[in-house]
């Protein structure tokens, strides 16, 4: 099953310092516990180069055909 996924990136504040954020950036995942069925799904992050740190949910996009995808915004 493949879904389209939409995550969000956040440009740096102080890009002079990039590459730093390449090395010592870690990325992150945020799997919620087993008394937080309200959580809408696990959460990611990372250093995106030339884009800053991309976050998103995980698996919570419509599920569409990799072939025919209209990589429309939802």
């Amino acid at each position: 099953m493949v879904t389209q996924e939409q995550p969000a990136h956040f440009q740096l504040v102080d890009a002079s310092n990039a590459e730093a954020f390449a090395t010592d950036w870690p990325g992150f995942n945020h799997l919620p516990g087993g008394s937080d069925e309200w959580w809408y799904s696990n959460i990611y992050g990372m250093y995106t180069p030339g884009e800053g740190i991309k976050a998103g949910w995980h698996g919570v996009g419509p599920v569409v055909d990799p072939d025919h995808r209209d990589y429309q915004p939802e």
